[in-house]
């Protein structure tokens, strides 16, 4: 009998994954813990994932079919798991990786041992296209991770573009992300956008030190991962949904810290309505894709209501003509969005070293099989 209240919702969406997703699914089938659904979200494959999904007469798992494929996922994929999810505990993972069978038990644990935490995540263990350990983690490599910072430090991190946190290795408290809407277009700063959103509505995270997952390695990611200009393109046009995020702080403390703004700007209790200046004055300065363009627009606006503009011209000396000097020296450049990096990715030439000693591996392998059978040879 299907349990109505599991405590945890683990969310699967597939698409063209049938060379993995079968290990997918048991790896969570398989779980030590065992008071949880599986969400399998169809999102219209044209392989025989649906055939493999649905072939578990198991009663935890809850399927759903998209009628079209909108490209890659992201927020109109993660909204559908949101309204039929059951669990006080959400678990974001993926069709081509692998839960250890005590992967829930732990994260469940930490979760109810922490009930301050919000949201919380685990290191991940990369192995190659055959699960074979790769020797390295996450939290060991990962560009700009940090265990155990602080939650104004995160987000800091994640103002400058970094995407530093595992989203195959995070649980989340449902509760958490009641007033949250995904956006449902953005692809590449999607899961970095649900991170924002729950540091900046002073959701507390927490870390847990231990590989629960394995993040599998494979060509298909080294060719996606090199292909820098879709990346760049994509992340390009979603920045502008992801300043957003920050505009919409209301604390000036946080401001202050994470857009590290010096005493002439520093803002004081009172003057929240200038927090979408400095943020938009950081972008524009600093660059980062699209932001320029978007920043210039909206400084523009701001500018353009003379009683805000005189009071931007007498609290910060910012005027007209600073803000034609901004945007005269901007450098735009779409391939700077290389920097920004799908939960899936782990960077170029990271992933292009893993790929390479996975090759390595396999030859040393097959020379010791050859080895064995002639004899014993060596190079």
């Amino acid at each position: 009998m299907h349990n109505n209240s599991p405590l945890v919702s683990v969310f699967i969406p597939y698409y063209n994954d049938e060379k993995f997703l079968k290990e997918a699914i048991e790896s969570v089938l398989n779980q030590t813990y065992e008071n949880f659904e599986l969400i399998l979200l169809n999102h219209a494959t044209t392989d025989t994932c649906r055939e493999i999904a649905h072939s578990y007469n198991d009663e935890r798992i809850v399927h759903i079919d998209m009628e079209k494929n909108y490209g890659a996922g992201g927020g109109i994929l993660f909204e559908q798991f949101l309204k039929v999810s059951k669990g006080k505990y959400l678990k974001t993972f993926c069709a081509d990786d692998i839960m250890k069978k005590d992967c829930l038990s732990e994260l469940v644990n930490f979760m109810e041992d922490n009930p301050e935490k919000d949201f919380a995540f685990c290191d991940v263990k990369y192995v190659d296209e055959n699960a074979k350990s790769l020797n390295d983690s996450w939290f060991k490599s990962r560009d700009g991770f940090v265990f155990g910072r602080s939650e104004i430090e995160e987000l800091k991190a994640f103002s400058r573009g970094i995407s530093h946190l595992p989203y195959i290795g995070a649980i989340i408290k449902k509760d958490a992300l009641k007033d949250y809407n995904p956006d449902k277009v953005i692809i590449m700063l999607f899961d970095m956008s649900i991170w924002v959103y729950l540091l900046s509505n002073g959701k507390k995270i927490g870390y847990i030190n231990k590989q629960l997952l394995n993040y599998r390695i494979h060509r298909e990611q080294v060719s996606s991962v090199y292909n820098m200009m879709l990346a760049g393109k994509r992340s390009f046009f979603e920045f502008v949904s992801y300043i957003n995020l920050f505009e919409k702080i209301s604390d000036v403390d946080v401001i202050n810290f994470v857009f590290d703004l010096d005493e002439n700007m520093k803002l004081k209790k009172g003057e929240e309505k200038y927090i979408p200046f400095v943020v938009d004055l950081f972008y524009l300065n600093n660059n980062f894709g699209s932001s320029p363009v978007y920043c210039f627009n909206q400084i523009s606006k701001i500018l353009e209501d003379d009683i805000l503009s005189k009071e931007i011209k007498e609290r910060f000396n910012y005027d007209i003509e600073n803000l034609r000097k901004s945007y005269s020296l901007v450098n735009l450049d779409v391939n700077a969005f290389s920097q920004f990096q799908n939960p899936k990715h782990i960077g170029a030439r990271k992933l292009a070293f893993l790929f390479f000693r996975q090759i390595w591996n396999i030859l040393k392998r097959r020379k010791n099989r050859k080895g064995e059978c002639s004899g014993g040879y060596s190079l």
